[in-house]
């Protein structure tokens, strides 16, 4: 502490002489510079996982791989399905999604209301009440951890798909494969397009 004190008074009788307004400009500029580094740095979080208030471990990017790998599970199960249609050939397919999946959570809500009346002499009343109400996520025991309770899964809502298949310039090959793509993915005609593979 005492080698704090006296770097600081070094630096003020350095800084006061009059010779050295340059120097003192530069250092009070250094010094609001370092003070806003160590604000910004501090805004930042780290790269360690955050917790709620539960205590469980959100990890956004593993909820993002797994919806990338289910996207492209969905576009090969559908390749594979479509390239069993006669005449179709092989088959790749791309889905395009309006937003990703949605997953609505259970919440343990806790309500608390109380009411007071209050009486005073002359013959008057006055009642209070006051209300609380406090919600957290719900979670399960799961592998030796804590997960949270999941109540449903909303798939997400497709924008599109383009199939491109070796049969696709038949006419009848095309219309049953946009027939497929419809009644499997519930996609209205106009937001599929069917193309001749080279």
């Amino acid at each position: 502490m005492d080698f704090y004190k006296k770097l600081v008074e070094k630096l003020k009788t350095y800084i006061k002489s009059s010779e050295k307004k340059k120097l003192r400009e530069i250092c009070v500029i250094v010094i609001i510079f370092g003070v806003i580094i160590l604000i910004a740095a501090s805004s930042f979080p780290g790269k360690k996982d955050e917790e709620n208030k539960g205590g469980a471990v959100i990890k956004d990017s593993d909820q993002e791989v797994y919806s990338m790998q289910a996207k492209m599970s969905m576009e090969e199960k559908l390749s594979d399905i479509l390239s069993q249609i006669s005449g179709a050939g092989k088959v790749n397919v791309m889905i395009t999604y309006v937003s990703g999946e949605e997953i609505v959570l259970a919440y343990d809500t806790r309500n608390n209301s109380n009411e007071t009346i209050e009486k005073d002499s002359q013959g008057g009343t006055r009642s209070t009440s006051q209300t609380d109400s406090e919600s957290s996520i719900a979670y399960e025991d799961y592998s030796g951890g804590k997960r949270p309770v999941v109540i449903k899964e909303i798939k997400p809502i497709v924008k599109g798909v383009v199939v491109i298949a070796e049969g696709a310039d038949r006419m009848s090959t095309r219309e049953k494969l946009i027939k497929a793509v419809e009644v499997l993915l519930d996609v209205p005609i106009h937001k599929i397009q069917v193309f001749d593979r080279k």
